[in-house]
């Protein structure tokens, strides 16, 4: 891996700033549907590849 970013450097870069907008739409499809395991491991692999550019580990709550 190389140097994290920060996320408002993955926000100003147009992958980066895909990648939230996919997280925003997978949260966004889950709603309701909380148990449903194919959203969930996209969730998953999403946030993971948003942690892996930024160093830091995030966390999604149902709150």
């Amino acid at each position: 891996m190389g140097r994290a970013m920060t996320f408002k450097q993955v926000l100003n870069n147009p992958e980066g700033r895909a990648l939230v907008a996919a997280i925003e739409d997978t949260l966004a499809s889950l709603r309701g549907q909380e148990g449903e395991p194919v959203l969930l491991n996209i969730l998953k692999k999403q946030i993971a590849e948003l942690e892996a550019k930024t160093g830091y580990r995030y966390e999604v709550s149902a709150e």
